[in-house]
């Protein structure tokens, strides 16, 4: 099982019962307040307190870069709901790292220049590249793709997908106007 180092405010954090079930909810996608607080069947400034609470204990980012605010956990917080998924990431990478470097070697004896003793001439001659070691560049590069890709899904996971009801309701105010 892999080492989770937290710190305090993390450990604080992780105190609430409902803050351990806001960071489920992110474990496999990023999710606006309104997906988190529909599933937690929760009202929308709570959660939002409570995404700011795992935000002090660096648990959970948030991004704000698009139309609306996703929600997604950290490594750290990824570590405390998924722990396998560190080790896993680590495996893919390793290999993604095994493989660029054996397409390396076979790119090199491809385009290593090979001679054989022409038996009439009595002198050196060139054979044309290996074409199996080119295959096995191409193989190893795309296996390899896939892998980081495999990798970089893991590391930044896909937005939930929101209905027409979830839009509406993340654009009201969280905050109603005093008044």
């Amino acid at each position: 099982m892999p080492k989770v180092v937290l710190e305090q405010k993390a450990l604080e954090a992780l105190a609430s019962e409902t803050r351990v079930g806001v960071l489920k909810q992110l474990g496999d996608k990023q999710k606006t307040i309104t997906q988190i607080a529909r599933a937690l069947a929760m009202d929308k400034a709570a959660v939002y307190r409570h995404l700011q609470k795992l935000g002090e204990g660096r648990l959970v980012e948030r991004d704000a870069s698009h139309s609306f605010t996703y929600y997604r956990l950290t490594w750290q917080g990824r570590a405390v709901v998924r722990p396998q998924d560190t080790t896993r990431i680590a495996i893919i990478l390793g290999s993604s790292l095994a493989l660029a470097i054996g397409a390396a070697l076979a790119m090199n004896a491809y385009l290593t220049p090979r001679y054989e003793l022409d038996p009439i001439l009595d002198a050196p001659r060139l054979l044309p590249p290996e074409p199996a070691f080119l295959a096995g560049t191409v193989v190893f590069v795309t296996i390899c793709a896939f892998l980081v890709a495999g990798a970089a899904r893991l590391i930044r996971p896909k937005r939930a997908k929101m209905t027409n009801e979830e839009e509406a309701e993340e654009k009201k105010p969280m905050f109603p106007p005093p008044g």
